[in-house]
């Protein structure tokens, strides 16, 4: 890949107290066990009417870091215990939590802090999530009319719309709580109002309180902005603090809790200069990634390679768990010069092989390598590591006197190693019988196949003109057969196949397509590709079928595209183009350029199963094209990475998003797993480049960065309404009930939109249990009063039998498919509470 430098499952039976808040009001606190919480965060009970109607929940365990929270619908009230507890019943502080004043109660060893949300919406919607299988039952007196058995148990919990575009989250699987903004919305709106202690001080999102002596600290609710203080209350009758995120409206920066877009994302670097250039990811969701840095303090891992950084620049190679939070392993590659590390493979053992350039003279080569001596001015190196980072298996050079750089790397089934660069040197290696020994002049691409044992050239091969010829990048299919895009060619005479779709130079520079056959003696296909004026290559995959995938960019307004793709027009200054092309068959099956109004260039590209093309790089255009509900919509500024995604027609983009801070953010590589889940790497100056909680590096280490994130990038199907209307919230359902409701896509052009509807229990399709598939097409003309008239025959029903489905929580997910693109999408899921002999309907959105 050519480089471009831009600079547990808990059954409670009785539940007592906790934190001081006792719920037998003839209890002494001190005398009543706490009940067990969730080990992995806090758990939120719900009020079943053992507690007034006030209290909505109250929480087990301290998401805000001290004290027992309980949550009503107008504010969230902290009780924080200090010296020997006293008598404290949940009357006490909830019996009219509306007229309770903060900081009065009990001072001497009860503190209760009111925090608020000036501002906010009156009509928040509190909506539990992660039903646990813990239950806690509440037998309090001798009156079993006032007994609760089995109160449901949450494991987080949501004030959806707090304030238009924000919510509140509180627990979940980070525990804690955080501000959750949708793209567009202004977190700088949010206000927290705390009352019923003296402020200390704010510092790092932690408030310092202090209430009648007693001083302790809370987290203010993550988010991607930093606090300020904009109002201090001194009054002795009622301290309060007004506090808010920054100032500017939302975008996504550093760091981010956004699971829905992006899984992770973290720095990797050292106080220097740091390049992302290629990630590979294994079976287990492990990505490799490759690139070079002048950091001494770069994260190395004991019992790695080479833990110490050499002269110079060094390459280096990192192994970044499954969640991205733990390095795998780290080392340095390099001698007593500069290396650069620009590209990685991984065998199905969990082997790693590099390549680059190195000038070091001293470069760790391995005694039985190919080539153990430097040839002069620059070599290629290749590496190959063992699973545990810890051991060369071979590293050799491969070169001639002059200029070489090794671009792009792949491992074949038997671990032979194939490579693509170019070179300088008339004496660069070649083997006898490949399809051409000779050097052509100026530069020329070559494409090389090592053994296994890195220690013989199967075969090695220039490929070229007698111009300047470039290789950046390379695949290898199932045959054998290896693949080559070429970042430029100026040579008229670079050799083309009968078959080619352009056999004719186009002018100024072309990036080329070729193929070879498996013994690297035939040029099976090879052809221009460009437009009058310069266009570049710089990445290739194929689908394992047929097709070869292609992208880069290009300044020529005739770049040939094809009708019904994407975008057909030029967009200016430099465009990236993406290509889909049958080798052989003479035609482009789709091309498009990719773009905006300043430059756009690609750095990578990959195929998942189905045919969609995903490409990375980096954009100044402001009206880049993004799509909605994608991470970042917005244009940061200076320079952004983009991460797209094509439909197999290469005619819709199905996503699109920046992916950038205040400054330069490039994006040079990108894979995408069976899931359809995208892992990109890249480098970057920003100092806000978006991270995730808990991500291994969260801060940027100064300079130039690399970066490894992973993102969502499934398409956004924000038209389709799909609600489960009956039976209503809070009804008894026994034995066999009729789930109703009606679905649409509020984007279709004709009909409802949707033509199927199913339901599972227990999970999503490929884990829930199928309970049928629903009669659709019922009329429904509260649907076409609202939403038109051709969506009237929109209704569906289903009858479900619930007398054979165990006690305990679960959960319904429903699924209409999509006439307009052959897709089933998921609704919000919802939720049914079962016994033995009723089951309780309580709707649940799950928000995207």
């Amino acid at each position: 890949m050519f480089k471009q430098r831009f600079a547990l499952c808990l059954v409670l039976s009785i539940g007592l107290l906790t934190a001081g808040v006792s719920i037998i009001p003839s209890s002494l606190a001190q005398d009543t066990p706490a009940p067990a919480t969730n080990a992995e965060g806090s758990l939120f009970v719900e009020n079943a009417g053992q507690w007034p109607d006030a209290a909505r929940f109250q929480v087990l365990g301290s998401p805000l870091g001290a004290g027992t929270t309980w949550l009503t619908k107008d504010a969230i009230w902290l009780v924080v215990a200090s010296g020997k507890p006293q008598v404290a019943s949940s009357e006490t502080f909830l019996g009219q939590v509306s007229d309770l004043q903060p900081a009065t109660l009990q001072p001497a060893t009860l503190h209760a802090i009111r925090l608020t949300f000036p501002g906010s919406n009156m009509d928040v919607r509190i909506e539990p999530s992660d039903p646990m299988t813990t239950t806690i039952s509440y037998f309090i007196g001798n009156n079993p009319e006032q007994w609760r058995p089995a109160v449901p148990v949450w494991g987080g919990m949501r004030y959806a719309d707090l304030y238009p575009g924000v919510d509140l989250v509180i627990g979940g699987r980070d525990d804690g709580w955080r501000l959750e903004a949708a793209p567009g919305a202004a977190v700088d709106q949010v206000q927290l109002l705390v009352e019923g202690a003296k402020v200390l001080g704010i510092e790092d999102q932690v408030l310092h309180l202090d209430s009648s002596g007693e001083q302790f600290s809370i987290s203010l609710p993550a988010t991607r902005f930093p606090y300020q203080v904009s109002e201090v209350s001194r009054d002795a009758q009622s301290p309060a603090l007004t506090v808010q995120p920054g100032t500017r409206a939302y975008h996504p920066v550093n760091p981010t809790d956004d699971p829905a877009n992006l899984f992770y994302s973290t720095f990797l670097g050292g106080g220097d200069q740091d390049s992302g250039q290629e990630v590979v990811v294994d079976q287990t969701g492990s990505a490799f990634v490759v690139g070079d840095t002048l950091s001494g303090d770069f994260p190395t891992t004991p019992g790695a390679y080479s833990i110490y950084h050499g002269d110079g620049y060094d390459a280096f190679v990192v192994k970044l768990n499954p969640a991205g939070n733990a390095l795998s392993y780290a080392t340095f590659l390099g001698g007593n010069h500069d290396e650069t590390g620009n590209a990685i493979a991984v065998d199905n053992r969990g082997n790693a092989y590099v390549t680059g350039v190195t000038m070091s003279t001293d470069f760790p080569v391995t005694a039985s390598a190919f080539d153990t001596n430097y040839d002069g001015n620059q070599d290629v190196f290749v590496a190959k590591l063992n699973p545990l980072g810890s051991e060369l298996i071979y590293a050799t050079f491969i070169g001639g006197a002059n200029h070489e750089q090794g671009n792009a790397i792949a491992v074949d089934e038997m671990d032979s190693a194939y490579l693509t660069g170019q070179t300088r040197s008339s004496a660069f290696p070649s083997t006898p019988g490949a399809f051409d020994t000779s050097y052509n002049g100026e530069f020329d691409a070559f494409v090389v196949k090592l053994n296994s044992a890195g220690s013989e050239l199967i075969y090695a091969t220039f490929l070229g003109g007698s111009d300047r010829d470039l290789g950046s990048d390379i695949v290898v299919d199932s045959t054998g057969s290896a693949s080559v895009m070429g970042f430029y060619t100026l040579s008229d005479d670079f050799p083309t196949t009968q078959d080619a779709f352009d056999g004719s130079y186009n002018g100024s520079a072309d990036a080329f397509v070729a193929k070879l056959d498996p013994f690297g003696n035939e040029l099976v296909y090879a052809t221009f590709l460009g437009g009058s004026g310069a266009d570049r290559g710089t990445g290739i995959a194929t689908d394992g079928i047929d097709s070869t995938y292609v992208t880069g960019y290009t300044d020529s307004a005739d770049f040939p595209v094809t009708p019904g793709s994407f975008d057909t027009s030029y967009n200016g200054v430099a465009d990236v183009f993406v290509v889909k092309l049958v080798l052989g068959s003479g035609e482009l099956t789709f091309a498009t350029f990719l773009g905006g109004n300043d430059y756009d260039y690609s750095g990578a590209i990959a195929v998942d199963s189905s045919g969609s093309a995903y490409v990375v790089g980096y954009t100044t255009s402001d009206d880049f094209p993004t799509v909605p509900g994608a991470f970042d919509t917005g244009y940061n500024g200076d320079g952004d990475a983009f991460v797209t995604k094509l439909n197999p027609l290469g005619s819709t983009l199905t996503y699109a998003t920046f992916l950038g801070g205040n400054k330069v953010d490039f994006s040079s590589a990108i894979v995408v797993d069976a899931a359809g889940r995208t892992t990109i790497i890249g480098h970057t100056t920003s100092t806000d480049f978006p991270t995730t909680l808990n991500a291994f590096d969260t801060s940027h280490n100064g300079g130039h960065e690399a970066f490894v994130s992973k993102l969502n990038t499934a398409p956004y199907v924000p038209n389709v309404t799909a609600p489960i209307e009956q039976p209503p919230s809070g009804a008894l359902v026994v034995g066999i009930t009729t789930l109703r409701g009606f679905a649409i896509d509020r984007g279709s052009s004709t009909g409802t939109g949707i033509d199927t509807v199913h339901i599972y229990l227990d999970g999503p399709y490929g884990t829930g249990t199928i309970i049928g598939g629903a009669t659709y097409g019922l009329d429904r003309p509260d649907v076409a009063a609202q939403y038109g008239a051709r969506f009237g025959p929109s209704g569906w029903e289903l009858a479900w039998d619930t007398s054979g489905v165990a006690p305990g929580v679960h959960q319904l997910y429903l699924y209409a498919h999509r006439t307009s693109d052959n897709i089933w999408t998921l609704t919000p899921a919802h939720l049914v509470i079962v016994t033995r002999s009723y089951a309780t309907w309580l709707p649940m959105i799950t928000r995207r």
